[in-house]
């Protein structure tokens, strides 16, 4: 390899680096803007309408976590199905246990 290949290299690998730290950056931006916007919604009078945005806020933020740093979007196909199962036995157990609570 050349002196200008191995530069040639050396500066792509650089540049990809960059690019996935900028990235990761604007999503952890993104995700302590939520964080924030969770605890100012904590503050605010809205009823019924707390719960609501906190729990979309939390969707939001599940699904940035999952995509970026989960890198489930340049998974195989298994790993996406296994996760998406891992995640609708969530919401069962979470809905069972309201029902439960809702119940009582």
């Amino acid at each position: 390899m050349t002196g200008l290949e191995a530069t040639a290299t050396t500066s792509a690998r650089g540049d990809r680096f960059r690019s996935i730290w900028r990235r990761n950056l604007v999503v952890w931006l993104a995700l302590d803007l939520l964080v924030f916007a969770t605890l100012g919604l904590a503050y605010l009078p809205l009823g019924y309408f707390n719960i609501a945005i906190a729990l979309t806020i939390a969707g939001v933020k599940i699904v940035l976590v999952a995509i970026w740093f989960m890198e489930l979007r340049l998974a195989k196909a298994f790993t996406q199905l296994a996760s998406t199962i891992g995640f609708v036995w969530l919401l069962v157990m979470f809905s069972l246990t309201f029902s439960d609570f809702m119940t009582r």
